[in-house]
């Protein structure tokens, strides 16, 4: 079993953007490989991208789902338990600079974040 992290960017149709919304997705896989979870997530990606049938809209314009690429493969080493209640299925070590940023963020306040991979 693999863990993955896609990212799905929304993308206007018409115009030029301010910025970017960004979906980070974590969906498990089933592979013997890492080549083979890597080309599962791609391919899951890919079939997730689209503007539902041109309803899709951001800040009232047309949009687009676009799958912009896989960040991420974790492999979840417990191959006899199914992921169920209290199961951690993902986590991000994120890098603040001081502890007031660990408060900002531990309240959903706006901060910028360095990611550790």
């Amino acid at each position: 079993m693999v863990r993955r992290t896609r990212h799905h960017v929304l993308r206007l149709q018409d115009g030029r953007h301010e910025t970017y919304r960004v979906w980070e997705n974590v969906v498990l896989v089933q592979a013997d490989t890492e080549d083979g979870a890597r080309a599962k997530a791609e391919i899951y990606g890919q079939e997730s991208e689209g503007d539902d049938q041109r309803t899709l809209r951001w800040a009232e314009r047309p949009a687009t789902c676009v799958f912009a690429g896989i960040r991420k493969l974790v492999r979840c080493d417990s191959d006899t338990q199914q992921p169920g209640d209290g199961t951690e299925i993902t986590y991000s070590e994120i890098v603040v600079d001081t502890l007031d940023a660990v408060r900002d963020l531990a309240a959903g306040r706006p901060l910028s974040l360095k990611q550790y991979d």
